[in-house]
């Protein structure tokens, strides 16, 4: 008979998504959105008597996601593109769900704290050398192994080295857990990706590394005030963006900035004119280019793919009750990190503070490699969280 507990066991069970999802982000982000998802479903096969399917549906954040997904569907009724609306909503759904419910059943059954962290802090020091490895060689291992050239590592790496960027904040709560040299190795891998994000290409690396820093060390001092200031830069960033176009600045910057401004405008311009169902879920990459030209850049009045900002894009494609519903999926976030212990607390705060610095200039809100990430970050965060969880 098996008397390894319960809770050991299924920290041992999340190693190989522990260890391997790092490095599978390192070499090529978008299987992340494939592995992440598909694991956590094997991993929920094998707990059938374990999980409560009622108390996952009823739990709130689960009941947003499926919100968003529902309401995201129904938008394919009035969407530019029904059918990319309704396909993309219901993947969001297949994406969220399984990696949420394995969050929730680590939560209540408890893991083994330390032998998750040695599990992550293995995982985070193969994909860190992974990701050094490319930016100081200006090399892209994945086109490598396929016989590919590159004809930007600077540019590829960009996307492992945001990810990694967030994900360092997890390592202090990682080395509360750790004893000797494994202490050690934690402080080593984050001096790495910070090397790392100096030395790449783009800002998004460095807006996470910088907000990270920030809220964790506020966080340590006053959470509290520490998640006000989040919640209310996101709402300060959402009121300004379609109106940056308008500043004296706005013709200073550099271009990449400016066609921000210009698309944060027109995104703007085009949610007044759908507020409440917006024009569908995943649909802004399909809006039909408007008349005239971009003011700052003199570009076509066209999105391209996404309007870098998470906030735009929700108001833009799923209307007021897309925001409504963000902004509580937001809230609960925040009221679940300042919720945890200690060191896991600032942890929390941190990763959300990161992830936000990106998604208000970058990446789009939908895409399943981004979303699979932040929920290895959490899953992450749950495993390693506990209640003794503090700095030595």
């Amino acid at each position: 008979m098996n008397d390894t507990p319960s809770s050991t066991l299924d920290s041992r069970g999340l190693a190989p998504l522990l260890v391997i999802t790092p490095g599978l982000m390192a070499l090529s982000p978008a299987t992340v959105g494939v592995f992440v998802p598909l694991y956590a479903l094997i991993w929920l096969g094998f707990r059938p008597q374990r999980f409560a399917w009622w108390q996952a549906v009823r739990s709130p954040l689960s009941l947003l996601i499926m919100a968003v997904v529902a309401w995201g569907g129904l938008s394919s009724l009035w969407a530019v593109d029904g059918s990319l609306a309704l396909e993309k909503s219901l993947k969001f759904g297949l994406v969220c769900l399984p990696p949420l419910w394995a969050a929730q059943i680590l939560r209540v059954r408890g893991t083994d704290a330390q032998v998750c962290a040695r599990l992550f802090l293995w995982g985070m020091i193969a994909g860190t050398g992974l990701l050094a490895w490319q930016t100081f060689g200006d090399v892209l291992l994945r086109d490598q192994l396929l016989g590919r050239e590159t004809l930007n590592a600077a540019i590829k790496t960009n996307v492992p080295g945001a990810a990694l960027a967030i994900l360092a904040w997890v390592l202090p709560l990682a080395r509360s857990h750790l004893t000797g040299r494994l202490r050690w190795l934690c402080w080593l891998t984050m001096a790495v990706i910070g090397a790392c994000t100096l030395a790449g290409d783009g800002l998004a690396p460095v807006l996470a590394l910088t907000a990270g820093a920030l809220c964790f060390l506020l966080a340590r001092l006053t959470p509290l005030t520490c998640a006000a200031l989040i919640m209310t830069g996101v709402l300060a960033a959402h009121f300004a963006a379609p109106r940056l176009q308008g500043l004296d600045l706005a013709k200073s910057v550099e271009p990449s900035i400016q066609h921000r401004m210009d698309i944060w405008a027109l995104a703007g311009e085009l949610s007044a004119e759908r507020p409440w169902g917006g024009f569908g879920f995943s649909n802004s990459g399909v809006i039909p280019a408007q008349q005239g030209s971009m003011p700052l850049t003199g570009l076509a009045r066209e999105f391209p793919l996404y309007p870098h900002n998470i906030l735009m894009q929700v108001q833009l494609e799923l209307g007021v009750p897309g925001m409504f519903l963000f902004y509580a999926f937001l809230a609960l976030l925040l009221r679940g990190a300042i919720e945890l212990p200690s060191v896991a607390r600032s942890t929390g705060l941190a990763l959300i503070a990161s992830a936000l610095a990106i998604w208000l200039v970058g990446y789009p809100l939908w895409r399943s490699t981004w979303v699979c990430w932040l929920l290895y970050c959490s899953a992450a965060l749950t495993s390693i969280s506990d209640r003794d969880g503090h700095f030595k």
